[in-house]
């Protein structure tokens, strides 16, 4: 029976990306992506009852302060800043064009009524493509019958609207044998990585890399690396705005590796609580507290030379 373990993350929004693999594949072979905004995802939580989110465990005070997300404020602050320091929070001209002709913001950055009535704003900031779009992507690195080696990254197109708490990525992977039997692969520590890169308004900061380890949970199954999305000091923001890594796993005893089915999570937060994630290999799923939304990439399987699907 698998335990639960905090994250230290806040409110998780999730987007599940999976990869099953077998030893077989060209480097690269079977890259699958998806794409999603910031905001489809906070709408599938809150879209949630009250009694729904009070059964996974948050309470009244905590689904008001969800519910009380202001995406306008966040937007609205946005648009008194510069073209300067939109782009480096990672908005294209486009953007910023659309964002400041929405909030009615001047040349010369003065700030006027906003244009746009207040329940219209989100549909306004969706349609003109302001909100930030989370893009991740896994495929098979290289494979053999004792080892699977699985690639990831993951980018936001620019700052998200909450940036302040803790994110994740987990992974849960199964094997099995050349029978089609399961079979423990454990990870391989020293191989398996992610590692995030800075997004800083201070250029000093901007580009910096940093390694991070994977915590497991179960060697056979299961591992999770967690960090800080963002921070702000005074005019300063950094940011990781995009990540990427690999998961080896290695075969445990003297069976030859046939598949490998890992699934890839990545949880983003919008409020400050202290859940935690779990891991069911029967059901093969990964679980975090308070979790809303799932998107999945096809479940591909690679077997020697031949991809399909289940």
């Amino acid at each position: 029976m698998k335990k639960m373990f905090s994250v230290f993350i806040s409110m998780l929004i999730l987007i599940f990306f999976t990869s099953s693999v077998a030893f077989a594949g060209s480097v690269n072979d079977g890259i699958k992506t998806i794409k999603v905004t910031e905001y489809d995802l906070y709408r599938q939580l809150i879209s949630k009852t009250d009694e729904e989110l009070k059964n996974q465990g948050l309470n009244d005070e905590q689904i008001k302060e969800l519910r009380n997300f202001d995406f306008n404020k966040v937007f609205l602050e946005r648009a008194k800043l510069s073209n300067h320091e939109l782009k480096k929070m990672g908005y294209t001209d486009e953007q910023i064009f659309k964002l400041k002709s929405l909030y009615g913001q001047t040349k010369n950055n003065k700030q006027v009524e906003s244009k746009i009535e207040t329940q219209n704003i989100y549909a306004e900031l969706y349609n003109s493509g302001i909100f930030a779009n989370l893009e991740i992507t896994t495929w098979l690195i290289s494979g053999s019958d004792t080892s699977i080696t699985v690639g990831f990254s993951w980018r936001w197109s620019n700052l998200p609207a909450y940036y302040g708490g803790r994110d994740a990525i987990a992974v849960i992977w199964q094997g099995t044998n050349t029978n089609g039997q399961p079979i423990n692969v454990s990870i391989d520590t020293s191989s398996s990585y992610h590692k995030v890169q800075e997004t800083n308004t201070n250029s000093a900061l901007n580009g910096k890399v940093t390694n991070l380890a994977f915590e497991v949970e179960d060697y056979y199954h299961s591992a999770k690396s967690e960090f800080q999305l963002g921070y702000r000091i005074e005019d300063m923001i950094g940011w990781y705005q995009n990540g990427w890594g690999a998961i080896k796993v290695n075969r445990t005893g003297t069976h030859f590796i046939k598949e490998v089915a890992m699934k890839i999570s990545y949880g983003h937060t919008y409020i400050l609580i202290s859940p935690g994630v779990s891991f069911s290999p029967i059901s093969f799923s990964i679980g975090f507290a308070w979790n809303c939304t799932n998107m999945d990439t096809e479940n591909a399987i690679y077997s020697k030379n031949v991809k399909r699907t289940p």
